[in-house]
């Protein structure tokens, strides 16, 4: 159960850190940024929690990035004031994020921290 939390906390914090100081996910307000950057950490947290029994690691990452761009996608979609940039930047960002809270998740899992 410490894990969740722990995940939930610091995948929050990196998303909002991600979404805040880039240009390429824009935010209308503060706290449309926390309720996000909430959301789609406790959607990754859950799924990383979820996939952790599965033995194979390549399916498991594969696993929590379809679910870390599913939860941000839904973000973007229904949250009013999102909005992603046009061009290469802002898909990239996703996927970089996506994979990047994957693997946090992944090293916070199998640490137990």
């Amino acid at each position: 159960m410490y894990n969740l939390l722990t995940s939930v906390v610091t995948v929050g914090i990196a998303v909002f850190l991600a979404i805040y100081n880039t240009g390429f996910i824009q935010v209308v307000t503060l706290g449309g940024t926390v309720l996000g950057a909430f959301l789609i950490a406790l959607v990754c947290g859950l799924a990383a929690w979820g996939v952790q029994k599965i033995g194979s690691r390549p399916v498991r990452l594969a696993l929590k990035v379809v679910a870390c761009s599913l939860a941000l996608a839904g973000v973007l979609h229904y949250l009013p004031g999102y909005r992603l940039a046009a061009g290469f930047g802002g898909p990239s960002l996703v996927l970089v994020l996506c994979i990047g809270t994957a693997l946090l998740n992944e090293y916070i899992f199998e640490r137990g921290i």
